[in-house]
């Protein structure tokens, strides 16, 4: 089944079979250097615990980057950990991006998402920005200045 779809693009969970493929994608170019990965062991890991949520990015019927949603406990909230594409500049993500939005209202039942986005990974923020989200606050990983954005989902 399905988590969404939006013209050649599709959502859908991912299995344990995916963590192979997921690190692959997470050291991609410069990914690296703006996600925090955790490795092959640690997607398998919480692919098999079901927790946090992994979802597939399908385009064109193949496999082009996921999602990692975490649910907050307020009921209301989704973390959006990471999002992932395997090619940049094809519109990839910013058309997933309304996609697990959707999936975030309607399977989760949740009316807001944020994430966070280091300040230097100037292309992410500015589709974020692009598709409505609203920087309302910043943190720190390991002495980077990250920026945290948030979405009402309406």
């Amino acid at each position: 089944m399905n988590a969404g779809t939006r013209g050649s693009l599709r959502l859908e969970p991912a299995s344990v079979d995916d963590a192979p493929l997921f690190t692959a994608m997470d050291q991609l170019g410069d990914t690296g250097d703006f996600i925090l990965a955790g490795g092959r062991e640690a997607h398998a890991q919480a692919l098999a615990a079901g927790e946090p949520i992994y979802l597939r990015i399908v385009a064109d019927d193949a496999v082009a980057g996921y999602f990692v949603l975490a649910p907050d406990p307020d009921g209301r909230s989704v973390e959006c950990r990471r999002i992932v594409v395997t090619e940049r500049g094809r519109g990839i993500g910013q058309g997933a991006i309304p996609l697990m939005e959707d999936h975030c209202r309607r399977a989760l039942g949740r009316s807001r998402v944020w994430l966070d986005v280091f300040d230097d990974n100037a292309r992410a923020r500015h589709v974020y920005e692009k598709l409505g989200y609203v920087r309302c606050g910043e943190t720190e990983y390991s002495g980077r200045r990250a920026l945290v954005y948030e979405k009402e989902l309406g």
